[in-house]
């Protein structure tokens, strides 16, 4: 079986994290599946200037047309703080945010799902639950498709 991997692309809406202040939620990344059987999802972000412990929580939206999200919640859409709109979104990754005292921490999130039990249309909700904002400029992600052939 040969495994094939698309090019890595840019998540939208990726720099709308940046700066997120401590609690706070921001969807993003909405991307429409077609014949893939996996999807690679990462995301890294540095965190502020704050020592802390925490984590940084990313969760999964998901829509059959691009209209309905899970919780209502449209990662093109506007940029809302989602923190108290999140019941049924799935927690797909979380990682320990913790900085250290002389330089910044960067903050790895990866996520590998089949699409076979996704929906059309998904997008992501990171959690700022680190107690720290996040760094103005240091918020970077991708998505990259896998075939099976």
């Amino acid at each position: 079986m040969a495994v094939t991997r698309g090019t890595r692309t840019p998540l939208a809406n990726i720099s709308r994290i940046a700066s997120d202040a401590a609690g706070k939620a921001t969807a993003f990344g909405e991307l429409t599946l077609g014949n893939e059987h996996a999807i690679d999802i990462y995301l890294n972000v540095t965190l502020h200037t704050s020592a802390a412990n925490g984590t940084l929580d990313l969760y999964l939206v998901e829509s059959q047309e691009g209209t309905e999200w899970t919780d209502g919640i449209d990662p093109s859409g506007s940029d809302t703080d989602w923190a108290l709109y999140i019941f049924d979104a799935k927690l797909i990754a979380s990682a320990n945010a913790h900085y250290v005292t002389t330089t910044r921490a960067s903050v790895s999130l990866h996520w590998a799902g089949q699409v076979a039990e996704l929906q059309q249309y998904i997008g992501f909700v990171l959690v700022n639950n680190s107690g720290q904002a996040i760094s103005g400029t240091a918020a970077n992600g991708d998505s990259q498709t896998v075939t099976f052939s």
